[in-house]
C-alpha cells in the first residue's frame, strides 16, 4: 500500500522538478524589446501547464490514498495488484531512448535523430505497426522541423545526416 502510494507520487514529482528547471532556464532567455513577448513565453506557459497537471496528479494520488485508507481492512485481489504494476522495462527503454536522442542529436541532426526517437518511442508504447510507425515518425519530424526551424527560426542541429 505504501509502495503504491510512493510510486504514484514519483511521476508528478519528476514533472514538478522539470517545471522548476524549465521556469529557471526560461528566466535566463533574453527579453524582447518594446513589450513584445520574448522567446521565454512559450516555455514558461508550457512549464506552468506541466506544473498544474503535476499538482492535479498529486491531488488525485492523495485522494486515492484517503479513499483506500478508509477501507484498508479489505483484502486486495491479485488482479488489482497486477493492474498497478509498473512496466519498468518499457520505462527503462524510453528513458534510454531519451538520453540517446539528446546525445546523438548534434551528431546526427534534428530530423534524423527525431525520426528514430519517435519510432523507438512508439515501439516502447506497444505500437508495433512497422512501416506506419516510421511513416508517422518521418512526418512528425518534418512537421516539427518546419514549425521550429522555418516558422519560428529556431536553430536546430544539422549533423551529418540532416
Amino acid at each position: 500500500m505504501r509502495v503504491d502510494f510512493t510510486l504514484s507520487l514519483l511521476p508528478p514529482g519528476i514533472f514538478l522538478a522539470t517545471t522548476a528547471v524549465a521556469l529557471w532556464q526560461s528566466a535566463t532567455f533574453p527579453k524582447a524589446a518594446g513589450g513584445v513577448p520574448g522567446p521565454a513565453l512559450v516555455p514558461m506557459i508550457l512549464a506552468v501547464v506541466l506544473g498544474l497537471a503535476s499538482l492535479a496528479l498529486v491531488t488525485g494520488a492523495l485522494q486515492r490514498r484517503n479513499l483506500s485508507g478508509k477501507s484498508e481492512n479489505l483484502k486486495s485481489r491479485p488482479e488489482d495488484t497486477a493492474k498497478a504494476s509498473v512496466p519498468w522495462r518499457r520505462l527503462g527503454m524510453l528513458l534510454a531512448a531519451i538520453v540517446l536522442y539528446l546525445v546523438v542529436m548534434p551528431w546526427m541532426g534534428f530530423i534524423s535523430s527525431t525520426t528514430v526517437f519517435i519510432a523507438v518511442s512508439l515501439f516502447c508504447f506497444d505500437y508495433r505497426k512497422g512501416i506506419h510507425n516510421w511513416a508517422f515518425a518521418i512526418l512528425a519530424a518534418y512537421i516539427l522541423y518546419a514549425l521550429f526551424a522555418l516558422l519560428m527560426n529556431v536553430p536546430l542541429p544539422v549533423g551529418w545526416l540532416g
